[in-house]
């Protein structure tokens, strides 16, 4: 599970824009031969089959790393998840190389494709990324493998000096095809698209990154719906499939990113990523040189019924009105829970940041640690670091930060190679290293870390380093002397989720068919070895009042002080939140609020299973809640961080 979370990482760079990528013209063939080594490595007792005498001596454009990293998760997926023999198989198909790997599948549908889960920013999942470290891992290399698929570009049997720049080739059934005008604008440029039935505006901003990849954002400012939904009934029939339901909303400027990758032939090639609430999707748009033609490409019909719900919203439908008291019967208030957030003095970005019982401490700038001592209040630098700060525990009760620091060996991104240390952050003093990674003990940047109620000790678990990749185990540190006074067995595969006056929680996380099966333990450190504890049905609220789980169709069930009652909304995307509660981990906003939602959060009062808006407007994002649920920390639409109270 060590590399899950640091694809994730890689994902999030992707995204920005700060990822670097070094593709060469090189040989398919050796390429492969490269990695083989790797790959039999992670492959351990399954045989492996690696076919390249078919391609061996066709050139490819790629950075020889990343695609070695994408294949040797392949590879460790279907190693861990999949009986019997793998097979690796390279081809070249209208001009693109395509790498095949292949396993004998899982009897219990454990890979389900409508059970991955999607993702979100990098902020809003901060906190859920520290506390499961599996479930984000399949999707994240979906998408990387994608992106990786334009370095994977080359024509025929050609020498590395003719390798082209990168235009994403696919067959002409798979095309969609528009008449264009084409128009600058001031940083970007503006397409007005004709389909058979319909016509819709899309505007492209000047992507920026170094290297062939360059990142960007774009929108669509479709004003009549009519045309837009004769756009929609024209890529439903290239998609073979049925147009969405009209729903009410209203039009507005839709946002979306994308990613350029480059141009054959003078054609430009760019992927989209259009995401609305719970629904995502990607597709490849192709410009002509001239600019007097667009195409769709790659029918892909994994994503092909949020394309169409996606492009429905945008250039049909328009946005869909906001809950209300009229519209929605488990509604208790038109008025959001946070309705008035004020702006965060930060003086940087801030990239993670948690509540603590002395405030709320955030990462600012990846380096700074910084501390508020309430909301409003100016604040204090903790300490500043030279490494990439990660993973933040503030002790109990101090201004101690215990963090996990990274010191990348190469400008602009670091790996699970790179040399890592548990650190404590004091105001007014030096950070002080705990632990290194060392070969039995690999630490990681996202190692879940927690303290001792009395503030004397820490606990963070890490992988068991070369030897045992997969199994991660709890170390008990001395804060003060740095000495290690306990561990865990490694073949238990246990990290800490917490620690109170009865001892150390852990937690063990299994892939149990299409669900990810936790199992916890209690230690206490001084006494004994981990001791199984009986089943939860749920998840407990922090004050332990409450027992939430999620039953099928998107039904939430809360067991409380007067029994269980079930929670069934009428909200498509609150269900498919609950769906998903067997693989995510349920976001708190206090005691006995659940987060519910992704492009307009609710939350969900487990006492009266009523809900609320949680911000003033779509697309505000929760990074940190205060205990008592008073007090969050968000981001607004542009990205700003802000306070949020209920207090008047």
């Amino acid at each position: 599970m060590a590399q899950m979370v640091e694809n994730v990482i890689a994902h999030s760079r992707l995204e920005e824009g700060r990822a670097r990528m070094q593709p060469r013209p090189i040989a398919l063939g050796t390429l492969l031969e490269e990695c083989r080594p790797d790959l039999e490595r992670r492959a351990g007792v399954h045989p492996l089959t690696i076919e390249t005498d078919a391609v061996k001596d066709i050139a490819v454009l790629a950075d020889p790393a990343a695609v070695g990293q994408i294949l040797v998760n392949l590879i460790e997926n279907a190693a861990k998840y999949a009986p019997g023999p793998i097979t690796l198989r390279a081809q070249v198909h209208h001009r693109t190389a395509r790498l095949h790997v292949r396993d004998q599948g899982h009897p219990s549908g454990a890979m389900q494709r409508s059970r991955l889960p999607r993702r979100t920013s990098p902020l809003s999942t901060a906190r859920p990324r520290l506390q499961s470290r599996a479930v984000s891992w399949l999707k994240v290399l979906v998408f990387v493998a994608l992106i990786a698929a334009a370095y994977l570009l080359s024509r025929h049997r050609a020498t590395p000096s003719m390798v082209p720049q990168g235009e994403v080739q696919v067959g002409a059934d798979h095309e969609l095809e528009f008449r264009a005008e084409t128009v600058a604008i001031p940083g970007g440029r503006r397409f007005h698209l004709s389909s058979r039935n319909g016509v819709v505006d899309l505007v492209l901003l000047d992507a920026k990154g170094a290297g062939r990849f360059a990142f960007g954002d774009g929108r669509f400012e479709q004003r009549t719906a009519e045309p837009g939904a004769g756009f929609v009934s024209d890529v439903a029939a290239w998609l073979d499939k049925s147009t969405p339901p009209r729903k009410p909303g209203r039009l507005a400027t839709f946002l979306f990113s994308y990613v350029r990758l480059g141009a054959t032939d003078g054609w430009e090639a760019n992927k989209l990523f259009l995401r609305f609430g719970a629904r995502e999707a990607e597709v490849y748009l192709n410009v002509a040189p001239d600019g007097k033609r667009v195409r769709l490409l790659e029918k892909h019909q994994d994503y092909a019924a949020d394309l169409l719900a996606v492009l429905a919203i945008a250039v049909r439908d328009g946005i869909p009105p906001r809950r209300s008291t009229s519209s929605d019967k488990h509604m208790a208030s038109d008025e959001p829970l946070f309705a008035r957030p004020t702006s965060l003095t930060a003086q940087g970005r801030l990239h993670d940041g948690v509540w603590s019982t002395t405030g709320f401490v955030g990462i600012i700038d990846n380096r700074r640690v910084v501390h508020w001592a309430s909301p409003g209040a100016e604040p204090t630098t903790v300490g500043t670091s030279i490494g990439i700060v990660t993973a933040l525990a503030p002790a109990p009760r101090s201004t101690r930060i215990a963090a996990v620091v990274v010191h990348p060996k190469r400008d602009g991104s670091y790996s699970s190679e790179d040399p890592t240390e548990l650190v404590i952050f004091m105001p007014g003093n030096e950070p002080r290293t705990l632990l290194r990674s060392e070969v039995e003990f690999k630490l990681m940047s996202h190692a879940s870390v927690v303290w001792s109620p009395d503030g004397t000790r820490l606990a963070v678990s890490a992988p068991g380093g070369k030897k045992v990749p997969r199994k991660s185990h709890v170390r008990v540190i001395d804060a003060r002397s740095a000495e290690v006074l306990q561990s865990t067995e490694k073949a238990l595969d246990l990290e800490p989720v917490l620690w109170s006056a009865k001892g150390l929680t852990l937690v063990r996380r299994d892939f149990v068919g299409a669900d990810i099966l936790e199992s916890h333990y209690s230690w206490d450190p001084e006494h004994g070895v981990p001791k199984k504890l009986p089943a939860l049905k749920g998840v407990s609220s922090p004050d332990g009042r409450f027992l939430v789980g999620a039953e099928g169709q998107g039904v939430l069930v809360v067991w409380g002080p007067d029994g269980s009652r079930r929670y069934a909304s009428q909200s498509e995307e609150d269900r498919a939140v609950v769906s998903s509660l067997s693989e995510f981990p349920i976001v708190w906003c206090g005691p006995h609020h659940v987060v519910l939602g992704t492009d307009d959060p609710v939350v969900l009062d487990l006492n009266t299973l009523t809900v609320r808006l949680l911000f003033p407007a779509r697309a505000w994002t929760l990074v940190a809640a205060s205990p008592d649920g008073d007090n969050v920390l968000c981001l607004s639409p542009d990205g700003e961080a802000h306070w949020g109270s209920t207090k008047k």
